[in-house]
């Protein structure tokens, strides 16, 4: 089950919500980064708007997104990120480092459908923004644009 209460980051009571420790994502990011000799170009911590942290990475000539859910320790990677879609890709050397610390979302999971089972798992606050965003899959719930 990919889905959670509070993993929008939509509750009745937003000071019960968990927050991923931003520093940590940052020191790993840099681990990693050093270990497979990646640059970092930027991190994004705000969270108006969306419900996930951002780190911008250069390998190679590729810019990757490594995308954390600020509520649980749930991360994917993009090729690019934006209101509308985001492309999500699978990236093997970087999933083997990061799956230490996170559990990684493969492309496949992220494009699934939303079972009722996972709605079950939400809260009613979730469940209002679900009904307004209609988003396609789990993506579009775990790492969101709602306001």
């Amino acid at each position: 089950m990919l889905l959670n209460n509070g993993i929008t980051g939509f509750s009745d009571d937003k000071a019960l919500l968990p927050m991923m420790s931003c520093d940590e994502f940052k020191r790993i990011c840099y681990e990693i980064a050093i270990s497979l000799k990646f640059n970092i170009e930027s991190f994004d911590f705000k969270l108006e708007g969306k419900n996930f942290y951002s780190a911008k990475v250069k390998i190679n000539n590729d810019t990757i997104f490594i995308l954390l859910n600020a509520y649980y320790p749930i991360i994917a990677f993009a090729l690019k990120i934006s209101p509308f879609n985001n492309e999500y890709l699978d990236i093997e050397m970087l999933s083997n480092e990061f799956i230490k610390f996170y559990h990684i979302l493969t492309v496949s999971e992220l494009e699934s459908s939303i079972t009722n089972e996972e709605k079950e798992c939400l809260n009613d606050y979730e469940l209002k923004q679900l009904k307004y965003y209609k988003p396609d899959n789990v993506a579009g719930v775990i790492f969101n644009y709602w306001d």
